[in-house]
């Protein structure tokens, strides 16, 4: 990370960038971004690193969300006091995403440092996403987390993408309960611009879990439900638009009470188990024809594409498709498909 820090000031320096907008990664190195914003002399459009700081401790995040009324796991530092053996804990890195480094915690050993305990919700992950300047916010909308395999990822918990909208039986009590944690959170940690919430649905109860407080990876599927660019709406609520973000959301599916858009997107992570080369064959391929290739497996709904002739190692991800559809079966149905097709552009390592 600190190389990518240093990265970005030079880019920042050499193009003469007047701004920056930080994605997943950063939101755990708040000495970074701070690094980042004063050596590029940039303006930041986002969460400050001293609200990251704030919200980023799962700890006292979670103490406050159930003080305020709201439902979140129990989660404490490891302090020798034991576990209660009639619930299930989970181990969680402190500077973490997608899943990394999350286990369920055994009876005894140790805690790595860094980490912290949290109680295991049984139920669906999903995750809701909204804008905000600070004091208004607004929900963009809820989404269903896919999860995968550990054969594929090597992890109990690996993320593996997002399906748009949730699907759930009471959806106007859920969206009444989540506009509800985002009010909560936008005038307790005065949060800005987009941000992202990960929870549990049990039964009918959102359990939250964490916050990532930046551009999180469900906003490409806004995108192509709403065919308005997410990072227009940062923006705008990060330099005092607000008013103008409530223009755009009024002309947006649903408008500003319930975002439900026609039919359902649906992003997919593709992870291979064994170490694959992709295309060996097509190593001798001139530009054009790389060109070609990644043009034909771009219409059919594959993105961040491997180059013809990279390794991939085992349990890493190859590339995302994404798909959409009438229902949630037929989405998944067509994401089984794009995984067949890209995987087919893989030979053993």
């Amino acid at each position: 990370m600190e190389s990518l820090v240093e990265w970005g000031v030079f880019l920042a320096r050499r193009e003469h960038c007047d701004s920056l907008v930080y994605a997943s990664g950063l939101e755990n190195w708040p000495e970074l971004l701070t690094r980042l914003v004063s050596e590029s002399g940039c303006q930041l459009y986002g969460n400050r690193p001293s609200v990251l700081q704030q919200v980023r401790d799962p700890v006292a995040l979670c103490h406050k969300l159930r003080q305020a009324g709201f439902h979140s796991p129990e989660t404490r530092h490891p302090n020798g006091r034991p576990l209660d053996g009639e619930r299930r804990w989970l181990i969680k890195p402190l500077k973490s995403g997608g899943g990394h480094g999350v286990v369920l915690a055994g009876q005894g050993g140790t805690v790595p440092e860094g980490s912290v305990y949290q109680e295991h919700i049984s139920g669906k992950p999903c995750s809701f996403t909204f804008v905000a300047d600070g004091s208004n916010c607004l929900v963009l909308g809820i989404t269903e987390q896919l999860t995968v395999a550990r054969s594929y990822t090597g992890r109990d918990f690996g993320y593996a993408g997002n399906l748009f909208p949730l699907e759930t039986g009471d959806q106007k009590r859920l969206f009444e309960t989540v506009a509800g944690i985002t009010r909560w959170l936008t005038a307790s940690y005065g949060l800005r611009g987009l941000n992202g919430v990960d929870f549990i649905l049990h039964g009918e109860d959102c359990w939250v879990i964490e916050v990532n407080p930046r551009y999180s990876a469900s906003m490409e599927l806004f995108e192509l439900a709403y065919g308005f660019p997410m990072i227009k709406l940062h923006v705008l609520a990060c330099s005092g638009g607000w008013q103008e973000v409530m223009r755009v959301m009024e002309r947006l599916p649903g408008g500003i009470t319930l975002c439900q858009p026609e039919g359902i997107w649906v992003k997919k992570v593709i992870y291979t188990r064994t170490p694959r080369l992709v295309r060996p064959k097509s190593c001798g391929w001139k530009n054009e024809q790389v060109q070609t290739w990644a043009q034909r497996m771009h219409a059919q709904g594959l993105r961040d594409l491997p180059y013809p002739g990279e390794f991939i190692p085992a349990r890493k991800p190859v590339a995302t498709a994404i798909a959409s559809g009438a229902t949630r079966a037929e989405c998944l149905k067509k994401l089984n498909r794009l995984s067949a097709l890209m995987r087919s552009q893989l030979a053993p390592a």
